[in-house]
């Protein structure tokens, strides 16, 4: 499991994020054949989800399944929604029957100034 902060982004901007899955044993990508992966943000004072993102609505895509290639998009609209703050994050992949957190961390937002 990922722990530590996202980069940074801004109210005023699309989010874009890579990411890659690799077994720690065979430092190979990790086949997503039939994975959901969801990643929520929280206001990090109540358990409260500001933003949802998963492969079945679309804001996670996965690139390429056999080696753990997807990525993150969360639209300007959605970075809109969102005060200027660092918000907690998590993610799980859900595959095989199994849940595993992926990621337990943080994403800094910067009020990004342009109306």
């Amino acid at each position: 499991m990922y722990t530590g902060s996202l980069p940074v982004g801004t109210n005023r901007a699309t989010y874009h994020q890579d990411f890659q899955l690799f077994d720690d044993e065979t430092d190979e990508g990790v086949d997503l054949t039939g994975a959901v992966i969801t990643l929520e943000l929280k206001k990090q004072t109540s358990d409260t989800v500001v933003l949802s993102a998963t492969t079945t609505n679309g804001k996670i895509v996965v690139t390429d399944v056999t080696n753990g290639n997807f990525e993150l998009t969360f639209t300007e609209g959605d970075m809109r929604s969102l005060d200027p703050k660092t918000y907690d994050v998590g993610m799980t992949i859900e595959q095989n029957g199994e849940v595993l957190q992926y990621l337990k961390g943080t994403l800094p937002v910067l009020d990004g100034v342009v109306d």
